[in-house]
């Protein structure tokens, strides 16, 4: 199942079920939360949606990396 973030997202746009798709990528609720907010008011583009998501994602494992 979606997370509620995302399903609320789906629910007021129909046309942002493959921004939902990239959003369950998105582990950190938070940021689901904040990025689905920022596609439901025109802010992201699918296109935008992606690029955030693959920098947070290199962000993160970045992070985890060992110094």
């Amino acid at each position: 199942d979606a997370p509620e973030d995302v399903r609320e997202l789906v629910a007021v746009r129909r046309d942002t079920l493959s921004h939902a798709y990239e959003l369950m990528k998105v582990e950190d609720p938070r940021w689901r939360r904040r990025l689905a907010k920022q596609v439901a008011s025109g802010e992201l583009s699918l296109v935008k949606l992606r690029k955030r998501i693959e920098a947070l994602a290199r962000a993160e494992a970045a992070a985890k990396e060992p110094s």
